[in-house]
């Protein structure tokens, strides 16, 4: 809802497109950061569930698993 809404000092993104990864490096940024507000521990990495669509490809799963761990999962 926010794309073309915004004012020209903000940047609407979409890292997500139809459920696969379209922005691998705004993706692992945005997982990054929901990680480190919900889990503080530095040493161990959290556990995580990502859900991805059923008919995506098994390069699009590594993508997504890989961006995952780049994050800190």
């Amino acid at each position: 809802r926010m794309l073309g809404r915004t004012p020209g000092t903000i940047e609407a993104l979409r890292p997500m497109k139809d459920g696969v990864i379209a922005d691998f490096e705004i993706s692992e940024a945005m997982l990054r950061y929901f990680i480190e507000r919900v889990d503080k521990r530095k040493l161990v990495p959290p556990r995580v569930v990502i859900a991805v669509p059923s008919g995506i490809t098994a390069v699009e799963k590594r993508a997504v698993k890989d961006s995952a761990i780049r994050a800190g999962a």
